[in-house]
């Protein structure tokens, strides 16, 4: 995984004239925001700059130490706003005193005979230059940028001949935006997707909350799998461990990020996301969260107005979150047995899909 030193000033006035170096911090996940990354850099280092990417989900250590002239921020849109890890990584920059920053989200386009269908990133270009505003940050970029789209958890991916058709008009963009920032202007986009992003920001929330981790939890290893443990090595963000002593197997926590490289990295196409186990996790947290609700309201809490109103619904996500962790951690104990890694590797969409990743990007060097 490639991965820089940070070097931003705390306090530092900011230098005159044009940025000496600049600093990429990427999330990505089938490499798209990767290659974004790597355009900025190469558009950076074609004007005499220094510049080093850092991956959002490497463990290197968060440093104040030197001075960036320019610091961007990079990763893929989840739910019409920023993935949580991104969310984090920027939370835990240190000051960054004046330092210039751009922001920049990878939204997932699609497209069928000449047809293009632009993606949308809501409110998480925004937020993520709100956050690096509060950390001392002067914004002086926002934008997104279509790629190819990559959930392949729901749909395959595209055509080869799309992807390249989308990738292609990509660069250009992201090149265009470079070349503008790099001499001194301030570009502002996405006013509308930010708007509509404000409309939609119960449903993000609600992904954030709910949909990411859920999303994580429906993710597993069919027959195919080898234990060769490519997914578990290449995952940005540390969330697949091998577990098991007779043939380890792919075991996704908590900190899933649903980046769908696992999915797409994997050799054999042996990671699915299973479907039918949506279907019984949300069946059985309901059936679970009944007790929950009983309590709630045989304790008084209702009558306490938005204080009960808040510890019934933390009370009912903690059950939710829990019984998704019980039926998964239950349905990857028998996926050990083959008979049941080839039901669910049958029962899936996904066995069916056509896999994606971002043409010339290696996903075991990103």
């Amino acid at each position: 995984m490639e991965a820089g030193i940070l070097a931003i000033g705390q306090e530092a006035s900011m230098p005159i004239g044009e940025p000496r170096s600049i600093e990429l911090h990427y999330m990505t996940g089938t490499g798209n925001t990767y290659r974004v990354a790597r355009w900025l850099a190469e558009a950076a280092e074609s004007r005499g700059m220094t510049a080093s990417l850092v991956s959002v989900g490497s463990s290197e250590p968060l440093s104040d130490e030197g001075t960036a002239d320019l610091i961007g921020v990079l990763f893929p849109t989840h739910g019409f706003t920023a993935p949580w890890g991104v969310i984090k990584h920027v939370v835990r920059l240190p000051r960054l005193g004046g330092t210039r920053a751009v922001v920049l989200a990878s939204r997932g386009a699609t497209g069928w005979v000449g047809l293009r269908v632009p993606g949308f990133e809501g409110t998480g270009s925004w937020l993520v230059a709100a956050l690096l505003r509060l950390k001392g940050a002067r914004i002086v970029g926002i934008t997104g940028v279509d790629m190819p789209v990559n959930w392949t958890a729901v749909h395959p991916g595209l055509r080869s001949d799309n992807v390249n058709d989308i990738v292609e008009r990509a660069g250009v963009r992201v090149r265009a935006f470079a070349d503008a920032v790099l001499d001194g202007k301030t570009v502002y986009r996405g006013w509308v997707s930010l708007a509509f992003g404000l409309l939609l920001a119960p449903v993000s929330v609600g992904y954030l909350l709910v949909g990411r981790p859920l999303l994580g939890k429906l993710l597993i290893a069919d027959e195919r799998c080898t234990s060769c443990g490519i997914c578990a090595n290449t995952c940005p963000f540390g969330a697949i461990r091998m577990a098991g002593t007779r043939k380890p197997r792919p075991y996704w926590t908590w900190d899933c990020e649903g980046c769908m490289r696992c999915m797409n990295v994997c050799p054999e196409s042996a990671v699915q996301a299973w479907q039918p186990g949506l279907v019984a996790m949300v069946v059985i947290s309901s059936v679970a969260g009944v007790p929950v609700a009983a309590l709630v309201t045989v304790s008084g809490l209702w009558r306490t107005g938005m204080a009960g109103t808040l510890v019934g619904q933390v009370l009912s996500l903690a059950v939710l979150l829990g019984s998704w962790g019980v039926i998964y951690a239950l349905l990857w104990w028998l996926a050990r047995y083959l008979p049941v890694a080839w039901f669910v590797g049958h029962t899936t969409f996904t066995r069916l899909y056509r896999r994606y990743r971002e043409p010339g990007t290696d996903l075991r060097k990103v």
